[in-house]
């Protein structure tokens, strides 16, 4: 894992998401991108009955910049201020993008150009898992996501992550993701507990099984 990815709209969500990104970053040893997708009608699928001058696009372009710039300067200065008295401890690098086109593509597009292995994204509180701040676009981002994705919820404040829950249904794909894991767990000093779930009932009634793993097995 070489940087955390954090796709933002610049609502109080997608902020939150990135000051978790910070203590996370910080724990990890790793460097922030701050990404945000421009969906213009150039994009849209009536785009053939949408005039877009040039210079509007230019306009948003700058003003995008503008803000991810200012947001990235407040993420520097809160890592700062973080570090304290010890300006030897790891203070992670923020930079940004924006790109035009549709939002999972542009964070696929960026996970590989800035060499990030995680997205770090923010949600509504609103109607719970089913109205993340970027809306349907974040479903789409789960759908077609081969890399982890951490969902933060509304105003969750950042605490050390103590235990994983990996969620299985005991397919030997998830043998590899739970190795994956295991990395992660151990970079953060963590445990984890395989829970496993199946919409079967089993003859003695048992419909789901738990099990602890040593994080150093």
């Amino acid at each position: 894992m070489k940087k955390i990815l954090v796709p933002t709209d610049f609502s109080p969500a997608a902020h939150n998401a990135a000051r978790y990104a910070i203590h996370l970053a910080t724990q990890l040893q790793k460097g922030i991108t701050l990404c945000n997708a421009m969906l213009i009608p150039i994009e849209a699928p009536v785009a053939g009955q949408v005039a877009w001058p040039l210079e509007d696009y230019e306009a948003i372009k700058g003003s995008v910049t503008e803000q991810l710039k200012r947001d990235a300067h407040k993420m520097e200065e809160k890592i700062a201020e973080q570090a304290g008295f010890s300006p030897e401890d790891f203070q992670p690098s923020v930079d940004y993008t924006s790109e035009v086109g549709m939002v999972p593509d542009v964070i696929r597009n960026v996970l590989d150009e800035h060499h990030a292995s995680i997205v770090v994204m923010g949600m509504s509180g609103t109607r719970g898992l089913e109205r993340f701040f970027l809306g349907s676009s974040s479903r789409a981002v789960i759908a077609m996501a081969n890399f982890p994705v951490l969902l933060i919820p509304a105003g969750y404040t950042f605490q050390p992550v103590k235990t994983i829950a990996f969620a299985t249904d005991l397919d030997k794909s998830d043998i590899n993701i739970l190795h994956t894991l295991a990395g992660l767990a151990k970079t953060m000093d963590a445990g984890i507990r395989i829970n496993h779930v199946s919409d079967h009932k089993y003859e003695r009634g048992e419909e789901k099984y738990k099990a602890d793993v040593d994080r150093k097995s």
